[in-house]
C-alpha cells in the first residue's frame, strides 16, 4: 500500500468514525431529553425541545443514509477497477464496452459524491441546530414558574 492509499484509508476511517459518533450523540441526546421530561406537563416551553429531537432524528437519518451511499460508492469503485483491469464480467477487454462502462461508473461516482457531501452537511447542520434548540429549551425550563405562567396566559 502506498502513501496515498494509506491516507485515503485513514480519511475514510476517520470520516466513518465521525459519522458514527454524531449518530451516537444524537441517539443519546434524544434519550436524555426524554428522560428529563418524564412527568412534566406539555407546555409551550417544550417546543424548542421537540424541535431539537426532530433535528437530531433527521441527523441520525442523514448519517445512516451517508453510510449507505458510501457503501454504494465503494461498490462502484470496485466495478470501475474491474472494468479498467479488463476483468469485469460485462465488459471484459472489449475497448468500447470498457469506455462506456467507465463513463457510466464515473458519472455514478460523481453523483454519489455529491449526495454523500450533502448528507454529511445536513447531518452536521441538524445536529448543531438541535443542540442550540436544546439549550434554548433548557434556559426556558430554568426560568421561574411565574414568568412561564405569565407567558402561558398570553397563549
Amino acid at each position: 500500500m502506498d502513501t496515498r492509499d494509506t491516507l485515503v484509508s485513514e480519511f475514510r476511517t476517520h470520516q466513518q468514525t465521525y459519522i458514527y459518533y454524531l449518530i451516537g450523540l444524537c441517539v443519546a441526546s434524544i434519550g436524555f431529553s426524554v428522560n428529563l421530561t418524564i412527568g412534566q406537563k406539555l407546555s409551550f416551553v417544550h417546543i424548542p425541545l421537540g424541535i431539537s429531537i426532530i433535528l437530531w432524528g433527521i441527523s441520525i437519518f442523514c448519517g445512516l443514509r451517508f453510510m449507505q451511499w458510501v457503501g454504494s460508492s465503494l461498490y462502484a469503485n470496485i466495478n470501475l477497477l474491474d472494468v479498467r483491469a479488463g476483468i469485469h464480467k460485462d465488459t471484459g477487454n472489449h475497448i468500447q464496452k470498457k469506455a462506456i462502462a467507465e463513463d457510466v461508473i464515473t458519472g455514478i461516482l460523481e453523483k454519489n459524491s455529491d449526495t454523500v457531501s450533502r448528507l454529511q452537511s445536513w447531518q452536521n447542520i441538524c445536529f448543531y441546530s438541535g443542540v442550540i434548540f436544546f439549550l434554548i429549551w433548557r434556559v426556558l425550563d430554568m426560568m421561574p414558574k411565574q414568568i412561564i405562567d405569565s407567558i402561558n396566559s398570553y397563549l
